[in-house]
C-alpha cells in the first residue's frame, strides 16, 4: 500500500512539473512581441496590473516610424495620480518607459522602467528608480479581461512633388505631404464596436483593407496646385475606456505655407451600449458656463500652473474643450483662444469631485462624477 502511495505521489509531482514546464514555455513564447507587425500599423493595448500592492492601468500605444524606429506612448494610472508615458525599444527587446507629469513636460529621457512586452500586449518588468514606485518594484501588466483591451491603428501617408511658381514668377519645386490613421477595435466584436468600427475604420474590417482605404482618400483629396508647400496629418489614439464608453484622441496638424502650421486635439467619444457618438460640446456637460464659482476655480487652476490667459478680465474666459481621464477633467483651449500660439494648447486638470457641484446630471458623462464621490 505504501508503495503504491508513494508510486502515485511521484507522478503527481511529475505530472505539476510537466505543467510548471509548458506554462513556462508558454510564457517565454509569448514574452516577445514582434516589431514587424508594426509595418504602417500602431497597436494599442489597455493594461491592469499591480505594483506595490496598488491597482495600476497602463494605456500603452506601441508605434514604429518611418525610420523603423520603436516607440511606446501612453498613460499610466495609479490613482489618483496619473502619467504620461514616453518610452523606447532597446537591444533584445528591452523595453524602458519614462514618467512625465504631464504633456508639457520636457523629456528627458530619465527611464523609470525597464522591462518586456510579450505578443499580446502584456508588459513585465521593475521600476529602476523611486519616482513612481520604490527602486526594485516589480510589476506585471496584463491585457484587461473585462474591457476592450487592444486596437489597431492604421496609417497612410500619400507624397507628391509639383512644379509652381516662386514669388518672381519662376518655376519652384513644391511638396505635398499628407498622413492619416484610423483605427479598428479588435475585441470584443459586440454589435455596439462593430458599429463604432464602421466609423472609426471606414467601414473596413482589418487593417490592410483600411490602410487601402485610407490611402485612396489621400490621393482623392489631392487637388494642390498652390505656390507652396503643404503638409497635413491626422492621428488617431485612444484616451479613455470604461465599460460604458471609449474616447479617441484625433490630433489633427495643418501647414499652408508661412511662418508654422496649425493644429488641434479633436475628442471623439462613443457609448458602448448604443454606438452613438457623445457630445463633446461643453455645453452638454456643464450646467452653467457663466457660473462665477466655476469660474473662480478656473482661475485658481491656472495660477497653479503659473498661467495667466490673455483676456481683458477673467469674467470673458469662455470654457472650449474637455477631456475625460481615469483621474478626472482635463478642460483645454486650443492655440491663439486665451493665449498666443508660442505657449500652445492650454490645459488645467480637476477631480471629479471638484467638477461634480457644476455637472449637468442629464449630461451622458454625469455617471462618472457620481461614481467618484
Amino acid at each position: 500500500m505504501k508503495n503504491i502511495l508513494l508510486a502515485f505521489i511521484c507522478l503527481f509531482f511529475i505530472a505539476c512539473n510537466k505543467d510548471k514546464v509548458n506554462n513556462t514555455n508558454k510564457l517565454q513564447n509569448s514574452s516577445s512581441f514582434d516589431y514587424n507587425t508594426l509595418d504602417d500599423t500602431s497597436r494599442f493595448y489597455l493594461l491592469v496590473g499591480k505594483a506595490d500592492e496598488n491597482n495600476t492601468k497602463i494605456y500603452l500605444t506601441i508605434s514604429k516610424d518611418m525610420n523603423n524606429l520603436i516607440s511606446i506612448s501612453g498613460r499610466y494610472y495609479d490613482l489618483p495620480k496619473g502619467y504620461i508615458i514616453n518610452g523606447k525599444v532597446a537591444d533584445e527587446g528591452i523595453v524602458y518607459l519614462e514618467f512625465l507629469e504631464d504633456f508639457k513636460q520636457e523629456s528627458k529621457n530619465i527611464y523609470s522602467f525597464k522591462g518586456k512586452i510579450s505578443q499580446d500586449g502584456t508588459l513585465s518588468g521593475v521600476f529602476i528608480d523611486d519616482k513612481i514606485q520604490a527602486k526594485g518594484t516589480k510589476a506585471l501588466f496584463s491585457p484587461a479581461s473585462d474591457k476592450i483591451n487592444q486596437v489597431v491603428i492604421a496609417n497612410a501617408s500619400y507624397s507628391k512633388e509639383y512644379v509652381g511658381k516662386d514669388y518672381d514668377g519662376s518655376d519652384r519645386k513644391y511638396i505635398y505631404n499628407s498622413s492619416k490613421q484610423g483605427a479598428l477595435i479588435l475585441n470584443p466584436q459586440t454589435p455596439e464596436i462593430i458599429q463604432i468600427n464602421n466609423i472609426i475604420g471606414s467601414g473596413t474590417k482589418d487593417a490592410n483593407e483600411l490602410k487601402t482605404i485610407l490611402l485612396q482618400n489621400l490621393q482623392e483629396n489631392d487637388n494642390m496646385n498652390e505656390n507652396f508647400n503643404y503638409e497635413s496629418i491626422s492621428n488617431i489614439n485612444v484616451d479613455y475606456i470604461d465599460d460604458k464608453i471609449i474616447g479617441f484622441e484625433n490630433y489633427i496638424y495643418e501647414y499652408r505655407g508661412g511662418a508654422h502650421g496649425s493644429y488641434a486635439n479633436n475628442m471623439i467619444y462613443f457609448s458602448l451600449e448604443n454606438a452613438k457618438e457623445l457630445s463633446n460640446n461643453i455645453k452638454d456637460l456643464i450646467k452653467d458656463e457663466n457660473d462665477k464659482n466655476l469660474k473662480n476655480l478656473i482661475m485658481r487652476k491656472f495660477n497653479q500652473i503659473n498661467f495667466t490667459p490673455q483676456l481683458v478680465n477673467n469674467d470673458d474666459i469662455a470654457l472650449s474643450s474637455f477631456r475625460i481621464l481615469d483621474n478626472g477633467v482635463e478642460f483645454y483651449w486650443g492655440i491663439y483662444e486665451i493665449a498666443s500660439y508660442a505657449d500652445g494648447i492650454i490645459s488645467i486638470h480637476f477631480d471629479f469631485n471638484e467638477l461634480e457641484p457644476f455637472i449637468r446630471q442629464d449630461s451622458p458623462y454625469y455617471y462618472l462624477f457620481a461614481i467618484k464621490l
